[in-house]
């Protein structure tokens, strides 16, 4: 089941080098710190200043909040040539929201420090400000202990669960920023399948993704409450060997007036009033351009496209799906291309800006040393646009290519020269239509992986500074190509606004380290430094081992991952048909050969089986009824005939099957309809 959060903060920024704020001020206006008033500041001669700030997007008009920067780390990091190295100009931050980093050329390029962020600019006046959709004035109220709602709903669409169809609830409040997917079987483990009323008692800030202390909704602030009924099921008329889901939404109940208050039992009553499909859409996607990025050292996760309803024009998550497409494969079939045509309902208001949103995501799997499980590192693909009743689905970006890490295949992994002092190149090559890069840091230990820094540049290259990489040895990254409406070279340098598109790629494991390879073992190499790759030693002074993400040729090992990829085994063979091992990622079946024998497996490994043909293609069908349809035996989709499959079998007798088979109130074990 598909689960979709959809209440959450998105950075925008403005800025550029002289002005900041709403309005032109001229240099030499400046007072202390830089500033003429609240919102606008200029930067004196050789000094960076700036302001951070949330601003909340609210009904009564737009209220921003200053960040309180008295304890948080800013800096300037500027590249001195002749000594090779950063030097660091401390700045200092105030409650106010306001910062100023002095002893910074003007002109020069650097490395904008702010806690585990960092920006490469030549930009002296900075806003870093993060707009959300919620209500901050005044101040909401918080349910910090237990605050029981009793609902009573009618006139809900029949409920459904199992299998084949699955609903759910979504509790939202967007001018508080408040999302909660109930935990049906949990939290509302009465609701029978058919039931047409929803009368759970639910506790404020409970939920999938609601937490206390939660926001309190108060009808004196205008704050909205909606319920959303809404439905998962499988996608219909799917070649054998495909998994394809939808999520829509069939009811909506939205109160007014409504007031809670912290620890304080409330009773709402009212209908769910049915939400008409009467919107259409029909796209075609092809998972193949979006593969085409990517190495056969990362394995594909999911493909997920979905119809956003938001009221921030730059605000994405904190509006609604309207659809959404789960088009993750259990196999890859020879056609990767799916048509999808589906009708959906839309209850907002035409004011609402619509995107769509198409969620491509990759793993790369990686024993580090001493580990004794392998860490998964999942990067995203992310194009959204503005959607009308068409859907782009070729991508905008492709990820970075040609990277290197001081030198070494970015892809591959492997050992990096490194003296603890002297700054890490970085680079790659320019990607179409890309207009920033982001690049992420991950220290990695037997324990697992543990973000550290993100750096961000409009450039295609970077020194990274050595305090980012010092206190550990092994590192993971993940480097993106950026398209979004802020301006970077100006200043804007948050990616910020809609439409934003993100192309992620993940790197192999590194070592940083200036003893390894010099043929003498040090502590921490693992008792092996052979000068390079070796059948005993890999060229990062670790023991080869299958899985640890590092191909060793002398090892004998083809390729290396922890999992299966498009081109590796997780036993480090290549990825061939006929081999005998099922890799998902590029093979629906594999039987040890590459003849087409008749048992549902081609010669390409690849499902062929057809289900009605009175021959039972084992790899693949339990049972075949042959062209005159099911048997008491056998279902039409060619498994075993079950009480419990959601399949109504009625040449088996069944009158009923919720895929429960557990006696609910409307249909027996032996799947018989039950007279209430």
């Amino acid at each position: 089941m598909m689960i979709l959060r959809c209440a959450a903060l998105v950075v925008a920024l403005a800025g550029c080098s002289k002005v900041l704020g709403f309005k032109e001020v001229t240099a030499g206006d400046g007072g202390i710190d830089g500033s003429t008033d609240a919102g606008m500041l200029v930067a004196p001669p050789n000094t960076v200043v700036g302001r951070i700030y949330a601003k909340c997007r609210q009904a009564s008009g737009d209220v921003e909040l200053p960040t309180d920067l008295s304890q948080t780390i800013i800096q300037a990091l500027i590249f001195d040539e002749s000594k090779r190295a950063y030097r660091t100009a401390e700045g200092a931050g105030k409650a106010d929201g306001t910062f100023r980093i002095d002893d910074v050329p003007d002109g020069v390029t650097y490395l904008f420090r702010f806690g585990s962020s960092y920006y490469e600019t030549d930009q002296h006046v900075l806003d870093l400000s993060s707009a959300m959709l919620r209500r901050c004035a005044p101040v909401p109220n918080l349910a910090s202990s237990t605050t029981p709602i009793a609902w009573k709903l009618t006139g809900m669409t029949p409920f459904q669960s199992g299998f084949v169809s699955q609903d759910d609830f979504h509790i939202v409040s967007f001018s508080l920023a408040y999302y909660s997917a109930l935990l049906l079987f949990f939290q509302i483990p009465d609701l029978n399948p058919g039931s047409t009323v929803f009368q759970p008692q639910i506790y404020w800030g409970s939920g999938t993704f609601g937490v206390l202390p939660a926001p309190l909704v108060d009808a004196s602030q205008d704050d909205d409450l909606f319920v959303f009924h809404v439905r998962g099921e499988g996608l219909s008329g799917l070649p054998v060997g495909r998994r394809r889901g939808v999520q829509y939404l069939l009811d909506l109940y939205k109160p007014t007036g409504i007031t809670l208050q912290n620890g304080v039992a409330i009773s709402i009553e009212g209908a769910f009033q049915p939400i008409p499909r009467t919107k259409s859409v029909r796209f075609t996607i092809d998972r193949a351009v979006y593969d085409a990025g990517y190495s056969g050292a990362s394995e594909f996760r999911e493909l997920n496209v979905s119809i956003m309803a938001t009221p921030a024009l730059d605000d994405l998550l904190s509006g609604k799906a309207l659809a959404r497409f789960g088009l993750g494969d259990i196999s890859r079939s020879t056609d990767l291309r799916d048509t999808i045509a589906f009708q959906y309902g839309d209850p907002f208001p035409a004011s609402w800006k619509r995107y769509s949103v198409i969620e491509y995501t990759r793993a790369r799997s990686f024993k580090p040393p001493g580990a004794s499980f392998s860490s998964n590192f999942v990067v995203s693909h992310r194009e959204v646009a503005e959607f009308t009743t068409a859907i782009n689905a070729t991508p905008v970006l492709q990820p970075p290519r040609s990277a290197k890490i001081g030198g070494v295949d970015f892809d591959a992994g492997g050992k990096v020269a490194f003296d603890g002092t002297s700054p890490v190149e970085v680079s790659w090559t320019p990607v179409l239509s890309a207009k920033s890069y982001r690049l992420s840091i991950s220290r990695v230990s037997a324990s697992g992986r543990q973000p550290i820094a993100t750096v961000r540049t409009a450039n295609t290259s970077l020194k990274l500074p050595a305090e980012l990489l010092s206190g550990s040895q092994f590192f993971a990254f993940a480097l993106a190509a950026v398209r979004s409406p802020n301006d970077y070279p100006a200043g804007h340098v948050v990616q910020s606004g809609l439409p934003t598109q993100v192309a992620e790629a993940p790197s192999g494991l590194f070592r940083f380290s200036n003893d390894c390879g010099d043929g003498v073992v040090k502590a921490g190499e693992e008792s092996c430094d052979t000068k390079g790759e070796s059948a005993t030693c890999d060229v990062d002074c670790t023991m080869p081992e299958c899985g640890d993400g590092l191909r060793n040729a002398a090892a004998g090992e083809a390729c290396d991952s922890a999992a299966d990829t498009l081109g590796c085994n997780a036993n480090c063979t290549l990825s061939v048909c006929g081999d005998g091992h099922i890799n998902f990622n590029s093979e629906d079946c594999d039987d040890g050969n590459t003849v087409d024998s008749g048992n549902g497996c081609s010669s390409e490994c690849k499902f062929n089986n057809i289900c009605g043909n009175d021959h039972v293609e084992s790899l693949v069908e339990e049972c075949d009824p042959g062209s005159g349809g099911e048997t008491a035996m056998c279902d039409s989709d060619c498994t075993i005939a079950r009480c419990g499959d959601e399949h109504v079998n009625a040449a088996a007798g069944e009158e009923c099957d919720d895929g429960l088979a557990n006696g609910n109130s409307h249909c027996s074990r032996m799947c018989k309809l039950v007279t209430p």
